[in-house]
C-alpha cells in the first residue's frame, strides 16, 4: 500500500477522519461522565486520559454504587455501555489494523485490516468498507448524543433534588 490516495479512496479516508473524531468525542464525554459521577475533586488524576473502554468500566461501577443513580438509570446506562463497547470494537480494525487490499477478486478488490490481537498467534483479518465505516461513524455520533442525554437527565434530576432540599431547609424542615 502506498501513501498516495486515489480518487476512489478520498471518501474512505474522509469517513475515517469523521469516525475517529466521533470516537474521540465519545471518549471525551465518557471521561467527563465518569469524573462527574465520581464526585471527586481529584477525578482528573485517575479518570482524565483513560481509554473509552476504561471510562465505560468506571461509569458502570460508579453508577451501580452511586446513591443518586437509580437501578433503572444504571440499567439504562448498561445498555448504552454495551452498545458503546461493540462500536469501539469495530473501530479497532480501522484504527489499529494495517490496511491491505484483498486481491482475491482482481476485478473488485476490497480493503481489509490485518492486526495481531493479544494472545493469538495468527493475525486477525477484518473487512473494511465505506458502507461499514459510514455506518460506524453515524452510530458513534448517535450513541454519543444518547450518552450525553443520559447525563443531562441525571444532572437535571440531581439539581432538582438539591433545589428541593434547599427549599425545605429554608422553610425550616
Amino acid at each position: 500500500m502506498t501513501n498516495v490516495i486515489n480518487d476512489d479512496e478520498v471518501e474512505l479516508y474522509a469517513l475515517l477522519g469523521l469516525m475517529v473524531r466521533n470516537a474521540a468525542d465519545l471518549e471525551f464525554h465518557l471521561q467527563s461522565l465518569a469524573a462527574y459521577l465520581s464526585q471527586s475533586p481529584y477525578a482528573h488524576l485517575w479518570i482524565h486520559g483513560v481509554s473509552a473502554s476504561e471510562a465505560l468500566r468506571l461509569i458502570r461501577e460508579i453508577a451501580k454504587e452511586h446513591p443518586r443513580v437509580t437501578p433503572p438509570e444504571s440499567a439504562a446506562f448498561e445498555d448504552l455501555a454495551k452498545r458503546a463497547s461493540q462500536l469501539l470494537s469495530r473501530r479497532h480494525a480501522y484504527v489499529h489494523g494495517a490496511w491491505t487490499m484483498d486481491g482475491a477478486t482482481p476485478e473488485a478488490p476490497t480493503y481489509q485490516a490485518i492486526r495481531f490481537t493479544k494472545g493469538k498467534q495468527q493475525p486477525r483479518f477484518d473487512p473494511l468498507s465505506k458502507e461499514d465505516l459510514g455506518d460506524l461513524t453515524q452510530k458513534l455520533s448517535a450513541l454519543d448524543s444518547e450518552i450525553m442525554s443520559w447525563q443531562v437527565e441525571l444532572i437535571k434530576k440531581i439539581n432538582a433534588e438539591d433545589e428541593g432540599l434547599r427549599e425545605a431547609r429554608a422553610k425550616g424542615w
